[in-house]
């Protein structure tokens, strides 16, 4: 009978709907994955079709569809004019397909890095991402329907239930990362069975069948809406406008020293410092905003070149030229050639007193009037003008403010990394346990981006340290991504649980064991992380040390030990051969580990994998270190296996004086009776050593060997 665990019928299914797929009407469906053949050293064996290639490449273009559908909606999000409940529900989205990018990335990673993976666990990598990849090539589609006219009429049924499904998916794709960790098939399919996992499955089955429900993300009022406007109705200049009237008005450099300014930097180039929506770097793939942008461009007005000017002055500090301008009615809040006001030029140019006057003119600070980017203060405090930031701070802006979707600017500040600007919010009153609008909190952020000074600044100000990640991952789980020895132990220096978990409920210590970051394992034993703990399979992760093939030995001995001193149980059983962790120490020649087990109360009366007692097979094996351990521990010398064999007779079938006396000294039974009688065969072996070693005189029962004298199997030893 099969030892190994059995696939559930549902995770077969799914196995079989890969193998041969079955399409069903009106719901999407993916070609089957090509097959490609695999590197003898990656993945063997694979079922028909299956490549770890070709899932890694699908990874990435899940990846791609959901990075350029987050750009659309945050690009969208900075042209909706006011807030409202579809301006939530589209910031929140967008915040769902960004969680979903980094989870599809992790799991290509862990593809990439993964040196087994069983047949089930093909099947359900390859049904989950053909699934995934569908349900986001068809949301992306949707998504570029969307634009400022139609925003506020999109279908919530329809935005909910894929982020249901997207949440879903996150958690499944965490799940089986983790797994791909696992060295062992059979343990594998035991991850995959268990019922959380197979509840990640059913439920994103069921949720992919729900998204095929709302066929549209817009509600069937707003079709009229889904058509680019009328060019005829966009702003235009009039056709014969004189030229002169664009030109702004002679800019007089005047003597910063008259005027007490102080001289600025360039124009500056970027819009804002810090947006609450920034869009992504560069959106892959076809972009909606994009070509809409560029086919109005001819018919936009130009910017106001009197702001121009006004901002022009202001980066330069001219405070007279400032005064100047605004004194000619100048729009104070207008935006200058490269889309800044001129109060934003200030604080990018680090320009005090310039922002003084423009504020003491009326330019608008607080967050209307600014659309989804942070407020002039908190863009000051994430570029580190802090002078800046005070005045507008003095004209009662809040340092808890938050925006539109309700989340704090202080969010957006810390992703600026800028200490000096978050110091000053965090001694104004800013909460250091603020999260984003996925529910990650200010610490996980600063964590993620690697900034440990950041980190003591949160920690200082009240941060708290077991905070937890919207995934359910601890801090711990989260900072361990990096190979950051110095943030865990800043954490852990702040009072971190050491035995954090991931999202998958897997202790930080049993991922770094898989990881093998020894590093960090002893790191987090160290500081207290308990030694019994067991993977998502529920393998102990001691076993896991002494079965690893790939960890060196003295390693296994130092890491072993200190799982001991913490807890771990020197009795632990393998999970799928219900075998005790001192047979395999035993199979893989750790005498150390042997010691050490025995030592911390492992039992020396176990049996091995074919029935035979430990010591016996110590025995056998010539294993006199690990046989006197055994023995000092209180091992029986005299248990026989099941063809009667004593290890006393397995020393002198092999004539191995050392254990013989090792086994005698602790009580052998020279005249135990079984297949063989001891005397006899001694006395055949014509070895007066052996016979005075075993207590039967000056060999006056040596003679010739005989078939009587001789156990089942005998070969004759050379050994002397």
């Amino acid at each position: 009978m099969s030892l190994k665990p059995k696939l559930s019928l549902h995770l077969k299914s799914i196995i079989i709907s890969q193998i041969h797929p079955n399409s069903t009407p009106n719901k999407p469906t993916q070609p089957p994955i090509t097959a490609h053949r695999p590197h003898h050293h990656q993945h063997p064996p694979t079922m028909d079709g299956f490549s770890v290639a070709s899932l890694t490449s699908l990874c990435s273009t899940i990846a791609q569809q959901v990075v350029s559908s987050t750009s659309e909606l945050q690009s969208l999000l900075q042209t909706i004019p006011s807030p409202s409940d579809s301006v939530q529900q589209i910031a929140t989205f967008a915040a769902i397909l960004h969680a979903t990018n980094v989870q599809v990335t992790h799991l290509e990673q862990a593809l990439g890095n993964a040196t087994a993976i069983s047949l089930g666990l093909q099947g359900v990598l390859t049904a989950s991402l053909n699934s995934c990849n569908a349900v986001s090539a068809r949301l992306h589609k949707q998504i570029l329907r969307l634009h400022a006219d139609n925003a506020t009429d999109a279908d919530p049924t329809y935005i909910q239930s894929h982020s249901q499904l997207l949440a879903i998916y996150q958690s499944l794709f965490q799940c089986l990362a983790d797994i791909l960790v696992i060295n062992e098939r059979d343990a594998q399919d035991a991850a995959l069975n268990r019922s959380k996992t197979q509840e990640l499955i059913q439920q994103s089955n069921s949720s992919f069948n729900a998204v095929l429900q709302p066929q549209s993300i817009l509600l069937e009022a707003s079709r009229v809406h889904e058509t680019l406007p009328d060019v005829n109705s966009l702003p235009h200049r009039p056709k014969h406008q004189p030229l002169e009237q664009d030109q702004p008005p002679p800019y007089a450099h005047t003597d910063p020293s008259s005027s007490g300014s102080q001289p600025g930097g360039g124009t500056p180039q970027s819009s804002e410092v810090g947006p609450s929506y920034a869009p992504a770097a560069e959106s892959i793939g076809f972009s909606f905003a994009k070509t809409f942008k560029a086919l109005v461009q001819p018919f936009m007005s130009k910017p106001d070149p009197f702001v121009s000017a006004l901002c022009q002055a202001v980066t330069n500090g001219d405070i007279r030229q400032i005064t100047g301008l605004i004194s000619q009615g100048i729009n104070i809040n207008g935006k200058g050639e490269h889309g800044n006001t001129p109060l934003q030029c200030a604080i990018l140019a680090d320009q005090e007193q310039a922002a003084d006057v423009l504020l003491s003119a009326g330019a608008n600070y607080g967050s209307g009037g600014w659309g989804l980017g942070m407020p002039p203060m908190f863009q000051a405090a994430a570029a580190g003008r802090i002078g800046i930031a005070q005045l507008l701070m003095d004209k009662g802006i809040k340092p808890t403010e938050k925006s539109v979707s309700g989340q704090p600017y202080f969010i957006d500040v810390i992703a600026s990394n800028n200490i000096d600007g978050i110091r000053f919010l965090l001694e104004a009153g800013a909460n250091p346990n603020a999260a984003n609008i996925a529910g990650r909190p200010a610490l996980i952020l600063a964590v993620r981006q690697a900034n440990i000074e950041l980190v003591e600044l949160l920690i200082k100000f009240g941060a708290k340290i077991n905070a937890s990640d919207f995934t359910g991952s601890s801090i711990l789980a989260i900072a361990s991504e990096k190979d950051d020895l110095n943030m865990i132990q800043t954490l852990l220096n702040h009072g971190a649980k050491p035995n954090g978990e991931g999202m998958t409920g897997v202790p930080v210590l049993v991922d770094a064991i898989l990881r093998r970051r020894l590093d960090l394992a002893h790191l987090l034993l160290d500081h207290g992380a308990k030694g019994k703990a067991d993977d998502i399979t529920g393998q102990p992760v001691i076993i896991i040390v002494v079965k690893d093939a790939k960890m060196k030995p003295q390693d296994k001995v130092s890491l072993v030990q200190r799982l001991l001193e913490n807890g771990a149980s020197a009795n632990a059983k393998d999970m799928v051969w219900s075998r005790p962790v001192l047979t395999f120490a035993l199979e893989f020649g750790l005498p150390e580990i042997v010691e050490s087990l025995l030592e911390y109360g492992a039992k020396p009366t176990c049996s091995m994998s074919s029935g035979e007692p430990a010591l016996l097979y110590a025995v056998k094996m010539g294993k006199v270190s690990e046989a006197n351990a055994l023995l000092e521990h209180g091992a029986d010398p005299n248990k026989k296996d099941q063809n009667g064999r004593t290890p006393l007779v397995e020393a002198v079938i092999k004539q191995d004086k050392e254990l013989i006396k090792l086994l005698m000294d602790h009580g052998a039974d020279v005249h135990a009776r079984g297949t063989v009688s001891i005397a006899s065969f001694a006395a055949a072996l014509q070895r007066p050593d052996i016979l005075n070693l075993l207590g039967l005189g000056n060999g006056g029962m040596s003679g010739a060997i005989n078939s009587e004298a001789m156990p089942p199997g005998y070969q004759a030893s050379a050994k002397s």
